[in-house]
């Protein structure tokens, strides 16, 4: 004979399934939003691909070129964060797209118009000549 205390723990046995199938089969996707920057950690690095994971379905990859340093050397290592812009993210299977020359990129056109709306000066390093002037 079941009791009401059994029924019970049945009930929220059930629930509890119940509430971690909808979990898996509908996982919260984060505050992750396309065209934003977000932290990541790196969780591999290999001469071609670095993973970064940021809280979904799956790590991101990024070409390891995006990480190396004027003499060719990686320059993260498994265990760093790194902020990392998200270019697309496909839910139904969860892959994401990343890119942290993107962010750089976008970071320093932030600093870029900060520095212009208060007057200041920016230092830098002509890289190269093109059409229209320099690279810096």
């Amino acid at each position: 004979m079941a009791t009401a205390e059994n029924m019970e723990n049945q009930i929220d046995s059930e629930m509890s399934f119940a509430s971690a199938l909808e979990d898996y089969l509908n996982p919260d996707m984060g505050d992750l939003e396309e065209g934003s920057i977000v932290k990541g950690e790196v969780v591999r690095v290999d001469d071609d691909t670095v993973l970064v994971d940021v809280n979904f379905k799956s790590e991101g990859q990024i070409p390891a070129e995006e990480f190396r340093d004027a003499q060719g050397n990686i320059t993260v290592k498994v265990g760093d964060r790194v902020d990392v812009y998200v270019a697309r993210k496909n839910e139904m299977d969860g892959t994401i797209t990343l890119s942290f020359d993107k962010a750089k990129r976008m970071q320093l056109f932030d600093q870029l118009e900060e520095v212009l709306e208060k007057n200041g000066v920016i230092t830098g390093t002509i890289t190269r000549r093109i059409k229209g002037g320099y690279t810096v």
